[in-house]
């Protein structure tokens, strides 16, 4: 692929179960610095609705990244990080994943400069818990929001449309695996085993 041609625009991100789990724990892990990381996985394409869909099957949060309260620096050592993913597996980085510890899960000025056009950023808001609210998609802000333990998530997934434009696109996404946290079938009280 040349430098200058850009996978489709996604118009809708698919979270699985194990990359939620990543990126709910890489940021209560440096709450209350960012995290950042890779989303790894598939760009498919529905003839059904004609939608082209990102299938996030893996996140690997970087180790090297330097954190603080309003900011993370993806490290230098990503392009092998990246080239690694393609010689392992069937899957491609599809972006990247950070927090905005205290702050809402909206793209800031630096984060939009930094995207690549048709790349997803998904940001995750994570903040102490208020009230316990079951997990959710809400489908008006195109977010994902939940309690667990003593924090509060709010994701969102965006794409930017043209990089010399800096257009940001907000994206719907859904991830079913969050949907069950609460319910009587997923117990979120088991005690860690001694």
């Amino acid at each position: 692929m040349s430098s200058k041609s850009h996978p489709p625009p996604i118009s809708e991100v698919w979270l699985c179960e194990m990359p939620f789990i990543t990126i709910i724990a890489s940021s209560v892990e440096t709450y209350k610095r960012e995290c950042c990381g890779l989303l790894i996985g598939y760009r498919s394409w529905s003839n059904w609705d004609k939608k082209r869909r990102a299938i996030i099957e893996h996140a690997y949060q970087f180790q090297m990244s330097e954190r603080t309260r309003n900011s993370v620096t993806v490290p230098e050592q990503e392009d092998r990080c990246k080239d690694i993913i393609y010689k392992l597996s069937m899957f491609e980085p599809l972006g990247y994943f950070h927090s905005h510890p205290e702050n809402d899960p909206s793209p800031s000025k630096k984060d939009i400069q930094s995207m690549n056009v048709n790349e997803i950023e998904l940001i995750v808001s994570i903040k102490k818990k208020g009230r316990t609210v079951p997990w959710k998609t809400d489908w008006s802000n195109k977010m994902l929001s939940g309690v667990l333990g003593d924090h509060r998530f709010d994701l969102s997934a965006y794409t930017l449309t043209k990089k010399n434009q800096l257009d940001v696109k907000k994206i719907p996404l859904l991830c079913p695996f969050a949907l069950g946290i609460g319910s009587k079938y997923f117990d979120t009280q088991a005690k860690i085993p001694e």
